[in-house]
């Protein structure tokens, strides 16, 4: 299931990001989408395109500091990443990063392999509160597995934003909100597969 949604999904994933103006009212929702797009970046892949605004481009040299939230999904491929809570780290396929506002950070495709990412960045009170209770800047890598929901949720984002119908900004508000309840599931079922793991492991071995 997944290589036929992948392959036919990857044969039409088109580069795109937008940087999204918002109002007083958007932003008293208390929570309003900033920027989103996807990319997919080929092996030996300048990497990120100089086409970024001043305020979101960096170096891998240089990193940089957001001031907003971000979440990252890598759908294909491999990389680094590392901030000022994280120790330098692998990014896999299926990974999740969840960036916080204020906190250096950095990362990069593998350029053996490149990758496929998907990114929106929001900020706002109700975002403040779920971070804070449900996310770590000590964890920021989240290895959430491949999953066809996510892709579909970063889409209707993409796709909403393309379009800029008038009230836009709440209804991709609650996609994100949609999709940060889809990330932290999948990390919970993943760590309770862990766990399961080794209370068989030792089961086994009679400890």
């Amino acid at each position: 299931m997944k290589f036929n949604f992948e392959r036919d999904f990857l044969e039409k994933m088109i580069n795109y990001f937008k940087y999204l103006p918002t109002s007083p009212e958007d932003e008293s929702w208390g929570l309003h989408v900033l920027s989103t797009g996807c990319n997919r970046i080929g092996k030996d892949a300048c990497y990120p395109s100089t086409d970024h605004p001043a305020h979101h481009y960096f170096s891998w040299s240089m990193g940089r500091v957001l001031d907003e939230y971000q979440l990252i999904y890598i759908s294909r491929g491999e990389g680094r990443f590392e901030s000022i809570e994280c120790p330098e780290q692998d990014v896999k396929e299926g990974s999740v990063i969840f960036l916080f506002p204020g906190e250096w950070h950095r990362f990069k495709p593998a350029a053996s392999s490149g990758w496929d990412e998907y990114w929106v960045g929001f900020k706002g009170k109700i975002i403040d509160n779920i971070a804070a209770n449900f996310f770590s800047k000590d964890n920021a890598v989240l290895e959430v597995g491949f999953h066809e929901i996510i892709i579909q949720l970063f889409s209707e984002i993409i796709e909403k934003t393309k379009e800029e119908r008038t009230g836009y900004q709440p209804l991709i508000a609650g996609i994100v909100m949609h999709l940060l309840g889809e990330i932290h599931s999948f990390n919970k079922q993943q760590q309770f597969q862990g766990e399961d793991i080794t209370a068989a492991i030792i089961k086994k071995a009679g400890i």
